[in-house]
């Protein structure tokens, strides 16, 4: 199970974009990083498993080619090397792993049309920090979607017009891997997600429409986005499920806790981003509702469900409080996330602020950092995650009071 410590890399399916890229005059391309990152933890007292470690520490270094012969026709691999130190349960310190980012092959054999076999980067969906209604891709990490790296096995068909496209995409379902690692595929066919996408463009708005057949369970979503002004960009998404699926990290929890997972539940996020190419400042706000997550009282008895899991010596994940740190599996029902941040602030510095607060019991989790653009080829940064929560709310579930972490990339 990912928790907000993973600040590298999150999980995505591929499809193809119904916006086909242009590859002509593209006929070889290279790129690659690397990066150290140690971590400093401050245990949270009876939340920490006890094999966590206050010291951990991450070093990768990442390579891309690309490959396009002729504009209808691209190859790219994508590889990374991982070494994670301080870890613990399924991983040992010191493990290490070569990870395949991404490697596809992307055809176009007539105009409008694309075809794309493998594993490749594509996300679905409006959100900044969260995306419901993309489920083909696993969550953000919602402080840096950048650092996305991943992608994962899919097969997907395209076409595109001058004001919308079609996608039809089948990709293998994904199970949690071990502790700081990317989730593992499952190629079975029960495991399976078949989807499809209509996007249209109507008086400068961008829609789409998506339906996913997954483990036997129907999903319905919409996105919509338009600029307004200038700089101003208002987007929402809503995604209709057919059970009420629940995040809480105890076997067979919602039979013991008498909850009734059958019928529809909705989860829909909706909010503005600013971004102002001046003087670099960009702000985001969202807001999620998810009906299916627990009223108060439900979620008391689910609290107290985990913690006589853990009294018991079981090896209880972190709860929904830890997870929805930087993903959206949730707990509760009413989240508020806002993000700051000043690309162009006293020449190379860049400041920025994340919050996400959830609206029903209080808790939050606060994201400060700072990075400094040392050369066109080289970044130094800090930041921490830092818990903000009473002792039985939501993110009090969290291992951690606060993580505080340094990074120094070199790009070639």
């Amino acid at each position: 199970m990912k928790t907000f410590l993973i600040t590298i890399t999150a999980l995505a399916l591929a499809a193809p974009s119904v916006q086909a890229e242009d590859y002509s005059g593209q006929t070889w391309s290279w790129s690659g990083y690397v990066r150290v990152e140690p971590q400093l933890r401050a245990l949270r007292e009876g939340a920490a498993p006890r094999d966590y470690q206050t010291g951990a520490g991450i070093f990768e270094a990442e390579t891309a080619a690309a490959w396009n012969p002729f504009p209808a026709f691209r190859l790219a691999v994508d590889v990374a090397g991982i070494l994670r130190g301080g870890n613990h349960r399924e991983l040992e310190p010191g493990d290490y792993r070569l990870l395949l980012y991404e490697g596809y092959v992307d055809l176009r054999p007539f105009s409008g049309a694309a075809i794309t076999i493998g594993k490749r980067r594509a996300p679905w969906g409006t959100g900044f920090t969260l995306r419901p209604s993309d489920l083909i891709n696993p969550p953000l990490n919602a402080f840096d979607p950048a650092l996305q790296r991943e992608g994962a096995y899919s097969l997907g068909a395209g076409y595109a017009w001058s004001f919308g496209g079609v996608e039809l995409v089948a990709a293998p379902g994904v199970s949690d891997g071990p502790e700081g690692w990317p989730a593992k595929a499952d190629f079975s066919l029960k495991a399976t997600t078949l989807a499809a996408r209509l996007a249209l463009t109507i008086a400068g708005a961008d829609f789409s429409l998506l339906y996913y057949l997954q483990q036997e369970r129907h999903r319905f979503a919409a996105t919509a986005v338009r600029y307004v002004l200038d700089d101003m960009e208002l987007h929402g998404e809503i995604l209709v499920r057919d059970n009420r699926p629940l995040a809480i990290p105890v076997p067979a929890a919602a039979r013991m806790l008498g909850l009734d997972v059958s019928g529809w539940s909705v989860q829909a996020l909706a909010g503005p981003r600013y971004s102002n190419p001046d003087n670099g400042l960009e702000i985001t706000v969202e807001y999620l509702v998810d009906t299916a997550g627990l009223d108060g009282d439900e979620f008391n008895r689910a609290l107290a469900l985990i913690q006589l899991a853990r009294a018991q010596g079981q090896s209880v994940q972190p709860g929904g409080g830890a997870q929805f740190a930087v993903n959206s599996q949730t707990l509760r029902r009413h989240y508020l996330t806002a993000l700051v941040r000043r690309a162009k602030f006293e020449s190379d510095w860049i400041p920025a602020l994340g919050v996400r607060t959830g609206l029903e019991d209080g808790g939050a989790v606060l994201f400060p950092s700072l990075e400094h653009r040392l050369h066109d080829s080289a970044t130094i940064a800090a930041g921490a995650f830092v818990f903000l929560a009473p002792d039985r709310a939501e993110f009090s579930q969290a291992p951690f009071d606060a993580v505080g972490w340094v990074r120094a990339t070199v790009f070639f």
